[in-house]
């Protein structure tokens, strides 16, 4: 990509790929403050020799797409939040009602004990 000329597609894509090298390096147990310092280093090296109207051009793309590549995965990661939180309400439900039909069962049967 040259950022002289990049479109919107091309920084977007390049912003999708950086993010997925530091969800990798996340994953791998690193230190994502660090390498995202590295990156945005990168980001610098990358613009360095353009002009002031281009490095101001590309940046501002640029910040858009990052912006809206964290809106997009902090909606992502409220979804699966909520997603969570149904499931483990909705096992707390099935226990509780596992747990009344066995005091319902044992109630029956220490009746039924107790009357014969």
């Amino acid at each position: 990509m040259d950022p002289a000329i990049a479109t919107r597609a091309e920084i977007r894509d390049y912003v999708r790929i950086k993010g997925e090298i530091l969800l990798k390096f996340a994953q791998e147990g690193g230190n994502v403050h660090q390498k995202a310092l590295d990156q945005q280093d990168e980001v610098t090296d990358l613009i360095a020799h353009l002009s002031d109207e281009e490095k101001v051009r590309f940046l501002n793309i640029y910040t858009e797409e990052v912006n809206a590549r964290a809106s997009q995965l902090e909606q992502d990661s409220n979804k699966l939040f909520a997603d969570a939180a149904k499931i483990e309400n909705d096992k707390n439900q099935v226990g509780s009602t596992i747990a009344g039909i066995l005091v319902v069962v044992t109630v029956l049967l220490i009746l039924w004990k107790l009357s014969q």
